[in-house]
């Protein structure tokens, strides 16, 4: 007699959870090829505008290593809800100045949104599904972070040329979209 497998996507909060990734990743992955792009047309040369990413993977890597306090101190749903608005908040700010200054304290920013989606988002993966589906869960997780940035990262400088700049980065504010699921994953 075969055992029928709990499906992972039926699990409490799960669709929620991967919903709020798609729309927070796909607000990082316009802006990562858009933002280097916006700082040259600022004025910034090559290793600035190579800056612009050192600066987003540094925030990125330091807001991983914050996660566990931040999730100890306010909870899951808050937590979420932070890294969403850290994510979607700097967008409109940058679509109004190409100056580098703005645009790395912009970036800096996203990039703490993004470290805690990431580690909140592939925790609350494991903890949501059934322990049997623990596997499926990282790997729906892991097409929901992979997804928008197969798709929109490369498409950007097209849709940047085709619509400006400025507006593919003012729709970096996809992640605050995420804002209502929060509260549904934790």
């Amino acid at each position: 007699m075969t055992r029928t497998q709990p499906s992972v996507i039926n699990a409490p909060g799960m669709a929620h959870l991967l919903i709020l990734v798609v729309l927070c990743v796909s607000g990082f992955a316009l802006l990562l090829p858009a933002t280097p792009q916006w700082a040259v047309h600022g004025g910034a040369d090559a290793f600035d505008s190579g800056t612009v990413t050192a600066v987003l993977m540094a925030t990125t890597v330091l807001a991983q290593i914050l996660v566990k306090t931040a999730l100890r101190t306010l909870g899951w749903p808050r937590t979420l809800a932070l890294g969403a608005l850290l994510l979607g908040l700097p967008a409109p700010v940058q679509a109004l100045s190409d100056s580098l200054w703005t645009i790395l304290a912009t970036t800096a920013l996203r990039g703490l949104g993004f470290g805690i989606i990431t580690v909140c988002g592939s925790s609350a993966a494991t903890i949501l599904a059934p322990r049997a589906r623990q596997g499926a869960a990282i790997g729906l997780y892991g097409l929901a972070v992979a997804l928008p940035q197969m798709l929109l990262t490369p498409a950007a400088p097209a849709l940047a040329a085709a619509l400006a700049l400025p507006a593919i980065i003012a729709c970096g504010v996809l992640p605050l979209l995420a804002l209502p699921l929060a509260h549904t994953v934790g």
